[in-house]
This record gives C-alpha cells, sequence and structure tokens, in this order.
C-alpha cells in the first residue's frame, strides 16, 4: 500500500499545472501538501479516522489519494481553497473518489464544485454536507436531494434554487440543519420550510423573504431556531 502511494505521489509531481504546455518549459505541478500526505499516511495506520487542512495546495488530482487505504475515513474538511480552481476538476474527483470511501459520513468543501458530485447512487450515505461555495440550481438540488437521503446538516450555496424546488426537503427524514446561501427564496418557500417536521434549525443568507414571510414561518414552526443574515428576523428565535 505505501508502494502504491509513493507511486501516487511521484505520478501528481509530473502532472503538469492546467493550461501549461511541456514544451514551453513550464514547471510542473506540486506534489500535495506535506500535511496532507501525513494524514492520509495516519488514517491508512488507523490512527485517524477525519482528514482536515487547508486546501491552498491542494489540487484536484490529489484527491485521488483519499481513495488509497482510506476506507477508514469518515470526516474529510477542506477549508481554503482557492474560488478560481476548476469547478469541473473538482467535480469529477469527487465523483471518482467517494464509492471508495464507503464510511465517510461528514464532508466541508469550501471549494467550487457542483453539488450534484456528491448524489452518486454508489456514494456513502452522508450525514453532514457543507459546500458553501457549491453551484446549485434546481436540477442539481434535487439530484443531491434525491442521491443523499440520511442527511441531518445541510450547508450549500444555492444561487439556483426557487421557492417551488424546496418541496423536494421532504425526501430528507432526517434534516435538522438547513442552511442556504444566495437562494432566492421568497415568501412562497414558507410552506416547505414549515413541512420539516425534523428541522430544528434554518439559516437563510441573502434570501428574499420579507418581515411578514418570516413572521409566518415562526407562526407555523415557533420550535424552529431561525437565522437570517447573522440575525433573528423574529422573537429573538
Amino acid at each position: 500500500m505505501r508502494r502504491r502511494f509513493a507511486a501516487f505521489l511521484l505520478a501528481s509531481a509530473a502532472l503538469l499545472p492546467l493550461g501549461g504546455c511541456e514544451e514551453q518549459g513550464e514547471l510542473a505541478a506540486p506534489p500535495p501538501p506535506a500535511d496532507w500526505v501525513r494524514q492520509l499516511e495516519e488514517a491508512r495506520r488507523g490512527e485517524r479516522t477525519a482528514v482536515e487542512l487547508s486546501g491552498g495546495g491542494l489540487r484536484p488530482e490529489h484527491l485521488a489519494a483519499l481513495a488509497d487505504g482510506g476506507e477508514g475515513v469518515t470526516r474529510v474538511t477542506i477549508v481554503d481553497v482557492p474560488a478560481r480552481t476548476d469547478a469541473a476538476a473538482w467535480s469529477a474527483a469527487w465523483r471518482s473518489v467517494l464509492p471508495k470511501l464507503p464510511n465517510l459520513r461528514r464532508i466541508a468543501f469550501d471549494g467550487p464544485v457542483a453539488a450534484d458530485a456528491f448524489a452518486g447512487s454508489d456514494a456513502p450515505p452522508l450525514s453532514h454536507l457543507n459546500l458553501p461555495a457549491a453551484a446549485t440550481d434546481s436540477a442539481a438540488w434535487r439530484a443531491l436531494l434525491e442521491g443523499q437521503t440520511s442527511l441531518e446538516l445541510l450547508r450549500l450555496h444555492a444561487p439556483g434554487v426557487r421557492d417551488e424546488d424546496l418541496a423536494a426537503l421532504a425526501a430528507l427524514s432526517r434534516l435538522r440543519f438547513l442552511h442556504l446561501i444566495d437562494a432566492p427564496l421568497m415568501d412562497a418557500a414558507v410552506p416547505h420550510l414549515a413541512a420539516g417536521e425534523t428541522l430544528e434549525s434554518v439559516y437563510l443568507d441573502r434570501s428574499r423573504l420579507t418581515a411578514d414571510g418570516w413572521e409566518e414561518l415562526h407562526r407555523l414552526r415557533p420550535d424552529l431556531h431561525l437565522h437570517a443574515d447573522l440575525t433573528h428576523p423574529v422573537g429573538g428565535h
């Protein structure tokens, strides 16, 4: 297994950067960050089940190393991924590696990615999914909710999700915490939010709910913890 991982590192180091040209003498892509290598080695030895690091030096192809002996990993947290990296490459990398991580339950990834990259039929059943920089339209939203029905926490950048799309929340029978960023939701979303029987909190950043909409949601579900742009929109709750 160590030999396979060493071979992966050598292959990664030999890759050219996106848009590079070997004839022009551009530098080869850097190997995975040292902390990434160390944590994955510890996971292979059974010394850790969580992998956490800054993604500043991480490239999509480095994710492949997770699949080499990472069966025991239950949580992956990657933050500070540059916003201008290739969303399509990250999406493809996640789709490739997820089927090889059967015990993975929690993902936090703040890089550009398609939300439905986590919804494949062979992806592990996730309980927590935190994607604050995802690209999410109605189709990706429906695919994600249909493919990950065990979610308890969903934090998602959702600029393409509309009021009527929230009806799909009914598929998530365990959802407790919902946080949508930049979703252009209006008051018509309120009945769908109120219908989530297992919901405990709803966070909406930069939505279009009016004060009346928030009041109605509070009336229908006084038990919900409500947040609108880091404030309590009604009743201090």
